[in-house]
């Protein structure tokens, strides 16, 4: 009876090990198209050294089938644990751009003519359990996902997650297509060099103001301070000297005059007198502006843009793609409240429309279909 209640022990200790390990990872995004690509995202923080499988072999309810696909690893850095909000590109033929990976392609090969991806706790061979299975995403594939997280896109070759449109799970909050997406990690999540007590982002007066605060510093030669409005694609936007080596508490603050509409992302870069770098924590900070709607968010031909008040000057209206390219430009003239623009040239994917009045900035998103 003990050796009975000790393996039963033994059983439910394993399995807890089992489904912590499957929590805090998920797929945002991936391309099938040269170079094959995945995104992954932690959803929780990732202790160090923490390995996962990547599997495209096919789940059939109780074992995974098809051997001939391909499995891969994608294990945490040794020395630190990855904060929740952390993204990871892994790439063919390149380093994942955090943690390490062991298949020499360094990515699975992804089919462009119907696949699937999971992710997995062990394994694929050892899985008999679905609570080994931490996220999964059908392209075209025909393998089981009931009973764990997942999401069944239909044939596309590549695709996005996008948290503003909706739950993960949801195949409406991807946006698919069957031409290469830029995918680009936001950021690793990486120690700085620095002993970070404090970094905070609040709205001032129509502005940002950032502040931080370290209690040690190393080879710190400077911060620069980066702004993103989507979270995955982030600009310079400011750069403060650090104090080099420093054994006391030293303060920092910058200001960010022209912030956008909605949620604004903000981080900081740490550099080195040597080049390297790392980066904090994200910060996020929300304007509710008056000034500009975007109509309709989901379009195929024409978007109407409109002003919350009548202009005494013209006013500058641009789209531009999630890459930061600006794709249209226009003017709106004066007194004019609302404004139509074409947009059935651009490829379906994300924009984001930027409209300039004077110093003010106001920025919405809208997606063609």
């Amino acid at each position: 009876m003990k050796k009975i209640l000790l393996s039963l022990c033994l059983s439910l200790f394993l399995g807890q090990l089992i489904n912590a390990q499957c929590v805090g990872l998920r797929v945002i995004g991936f391309n099938a198209d040269t170079p094959d690509q995945i995104l992954l995202e932690a959803t929780s923080d990732i202790p160090a050294n923490t390995k996962f499988w990547l599997t495209d072999r096919e789940w059939d309810g109780t074992n995974f089938t098809t051997m001939e696909e391909t499995v891969n690893t994608w294990t945490s850095p040794s020395s630190s644990i990855i904060p929740a909000g952390s993204t990871i590109l892994i790439q063919d033929q390149m380093d994942p751009t955090c943690g390490t990976s062991s298949h020499p392609d360094a990515a699975p090969a992804l089919s462009t003519n119907g696949d699937e991806l999971y992710i997995l706790s062990a394994h694929p061979d050892d899985v008999t359990s679905t609570s080994q299975i931490c996220f999964a995403v059908l392209f075209g594939g025909t393998g089981d996902i009931t009973g764990f997280d997942s999401v069944d896109l239909g044939p596309f070759d590549n695709a996005e997650y996008d948290a503003s449109l909706g739950p993960i799970t949801d195949a409406s909050s991807w946006f698919t297509s069957n031409n290469f997406i830029n995918l680009t990690p936001a950021f690793c999540g990486a120690i700085l060099p620095i002993e970070l007590t404090d970094f905070s982002a609040v709205s001032k007066d129509k502005m940002t103001e950032l502040t931080w605060e370290t209690a040690t510093e190393t080879n710190n030669q400077y911060f620069t301070i980066e702004h993103s409005v989507d979270g995955r694609n982030f600009a310079q936007i400011g750069m403060i000297e650090g104090a080099g080596n420093a054994v006391t508490n030293q303060y920092y603050d910058f200001s960010h005059e022209t912030p956008a509409k909605g949620d604004n992302y903000y981080r900081l870069k740490q550099v080195d007198f040597d080049g390297a770098f790392s980066y904090s924590n994200v910060e996020v900070v929300r304007f509710d502006f008056n000034g500009l709607t975007v109509r309709p968010t989901l379009a195929n031909d024409n978007i109407t843009v409109i002003l919350d008040e009548v202009n005494n000057t013209n006013t500058t209206v641009a789209i531009y793609d999630l890459m930061g390219r600006m794709i249209i430009s226009d003017v709106i003239g004066r007194d004019v409240i609302q404004h139509d623009i074409a947009i059935a040239q651009l490829q379906s994917g994300s924009y984001i429309v930027v409209l300039q009045s004077g110093n003010e900035l106001h920025t919405q998103r809208f997606v063609k279909l």
